[in-house]
C-alpha cells in the first residue's frame, strides 16, 4: 500500500494458506530479484517498507527467518549491477558472494554487489523476535564516483559503530517524518546518506572531511533534537548531560546549534512549553495545577515558567487555560516541521 512514509508491503495482506508461495513469486522474484526459502518454525512473515530519497533507496525489511538466492538465472534476467550498502538491525545475517563471506551475528553493515550471484540467510535471535535489516540500494557510478576502489570493500564489515549508528537513527528519523513526501527535500537527503555511507566505506581524512559537512553533520543534529525531544522533560538537563549522552563535546554541540536558529536552552523550551501548552487546553489535565504542568513539563521553576510561557504565548499560563478550554485546539505541535527544517539545516 501507499503511505506517506514511502511504499509498504506485508505478507499480512495476503491469504494465510498461500501467502509464503505468494510473496516468493510476486515480490521477491520480481520485484526483489531474490530467491528465497521458509527456514523458521513460525508462520511466514514479511513487512517491507521502501523510501525513494534522491538517487538513494531505502528498504527497511522485517519478518521471520529465511534464506534468500541471488541465482545466475535473475542476474541475467533482471540486469541490476548496482551496490546495496546493508545495516543489519536484529539476528543473525550472513551472506556469501564471490568466494567471500560475511557474518553478522547482531548490529552491523557491509557492502553488497547486486550484479553478483550469492546466497545468505536471515536467522531471528529467539522465537519472540523478527529478524531486521535495511538496505540502501546505491547506484554503481554514484559510488565510484566518491570511492573508485569501492569494489574492494565488498562484503567487508563496517568497523566505525559510532558513524553507523548515527546513520541509521538519521533514517529512523527520516522514515517517521516523511520525508519522501518532498521531493527536493528528498535529494538533499539521499545526498547527506551518501555523505554517511561514503564515510563508513572510504580511507583518510578526505572522506571524512566531506561529511562533517554534510551527511555526518545533518545525522548528528538530528540525534541532539531527537534526544532532546525525548528527555526535555528531565529538570537540570544540561548541555554537558546532552553532550555526554551523544558523545560529543561542548564546542561540537554549541557548533551543532549554530545551524539553527535557537539556542540549546530556546530548543529545551520550546519543547518544553510545547508540552505545557499541550496539557493547559486537554480536559484530561483539568485536575492538574499549573505548577504541576510546569514540573511535568520539565520546568523546576515556576517564576521562569510564567516568564517564559507569557513571552512565547503572549499571556500568563492560567488565563491561556481559561481561553483554550472554549476553543477547539490549538493545532499540532510544530516539532515535525522543525525536525525537517533541521534535516536541510546549512549543509
Amino acid at each position: 500500500m501507499m503511505a506517506g512514509r514511502g511504499v509498504i508491503f506485508s505478507s499480512s495482506d495476503l491469504p494465510e494458506k498461500d501467502r509464503f508461495h505468494i510473496w516468493r513469486e510476486m515480490f521477491s522474484l520480481k520485484m526483489v530479484g531474490l530467491d528465497a526459502s521458509h527456514t523458521d518454525p513460525r508462520p511466514f512473515f514479511v513487512k517491507a517498507k521502501f523510501l525513494d530519497l534522491g538517487c538513494v533507496k531505502v528498504a527497511r525489511s522485517t519478518g521471520t527467518s529465511g534464506k534468500y538466492f541471488r541465482t545466475p538465472k535473475l542476474v541475467a534476467a533482471d540486469g541490476y549491477d548496482d551496490f546495496a550498502f546493508n545495516i543489519n538491525v536484529a539476528g543473525r545475517w550472513e551472506l556469501t558472494q564471490s568466494r567471500r563471506r560475511v557474518v553478522m551475528d547482531g548490529p552491523g553493515a557491509t557492502l553488497v554487489n547486486t550484479g553478483a550471484v550469492a546466497e545468505g540467510a536471515l536467522v531471528s535471535s529467539s522465537l519472540r523476535e523478527h529478524v531486521e535489516f535495511v538496505s540502501l540500494c546505491i547506484p554503481r557510478q554514484v559510488l565510484l564516483k566518491r570511492l573508485p576502489q569501492v569494489d574492494r570493500l565488498v562484503l567487508t564489515p563496517i568497523g566505525h559503530q559510532e558513524t553507523l549508528r548515527s546513520l541509521e537513527a538519521y533514517l529512523n528519523l527520516i522514515e517517521s517524518q516523511g520525508i519522501g513526501d518532498d521531493p527536493a527535500l528528498g535529494v538533499l537527503v539521499g545526498e547527506h546518506i551518501l555523505d554517511l555511507v561514503t564515510c563508513l566505506l572510504g580511507q583518510g581524512q578526505d572522506a571524512q572531511g566531506e561529511t562533517r559537512k554534510g551527511g555526518l553533520r545533518a545525522a548528528r543534529l538530528a540525534e541532539l533534537t531527537s534526544f532532546l525531544e525525548k528527555n526535555y522533560r528531565c529538570p537540570g538537563l544540561s548541555v554537558d548531560d546532552v553532550a555526554s549522552a551523544l558523545n560529543i563535546s561542548r564546542r561540537y554541540l554549541f557548533d551543532l546549534m549554530d545551524e539553527t536558529d535557537e539556542s540549546f536552552t530556546q530548543m529545551l523550551n520550546r519543547f518544553r512549553l510545547e508540552r505545557a501548552r499541550q496539557l493547559l487546553t486537554d480536559p484530561n489535565y483539568g485536575h492538574l495545577g499549573i505548577a504541576d504542568i510546569a514540573l511535568d513539563s520539565g520546568f523546576s521553576d515556576l517564576s521562569y515558567f510564567y516568564r517564559q510561557f507569557r513571552r512565547r504565548f503572549g499571556e500568563t499560563p492560567g488565563a491561556f487555560r481559561v481561553r483554550g478550554s472554549s476553543s477547539s485546539g490549538f493545532g499540532e505541535m510544530p516539532s515535525i516541521q522543525n525536525e525537517k527544517n533541521l534535516l536541510v539545516a546549512r549543509r
